[in-house]
């Protein structure tokens, strides 16, 4: 099963990303898309949580560098993942988990 439209509390949704996934992962879905705001700590939770080959996509990853340094940062120097800046559209950070 897999939800290509969620959102968090940080947009119009009523649950933290954490939280988002946690239940998702109970509910046996095997991929979400979480399309609002990410900040470093949804990093560490998330990436855990991702099964082998398992992949976290953030947007606006060059359009918004500044605002989103501490998860590009972060995302980037993690050992538990694959990562990468793609530059199509506004930018693409690619998490994929080893």
């Amino acid at each position: 099963m897999i939800d290509l439209h969620t959102h968090s509390l940080f947009s119009d949704g009523e649950l933290v990303v954490s939280e988002l996934a946690r239940r998702a992962e109970a509910a046996g879905y095997r991929f979400i898309a979480v399309t609002d705001h990410a900040d470093r700590s949804n990093v560490d939770l998330i990436v855990p949580r991702l099964v082998r080959g398992g992949l976290l996509v953030a947007d606006n990853a060059l359009s918004h560098q500044e605002e989103l340094k501490s998860v590009l940062d972060r995302a980037l120097a993690d050992e538990r993942v694959d990562a990468l800046v793609v530059p199509i559209g506004k930018g693409l950070l690619v998490c994929r988990k080893l």
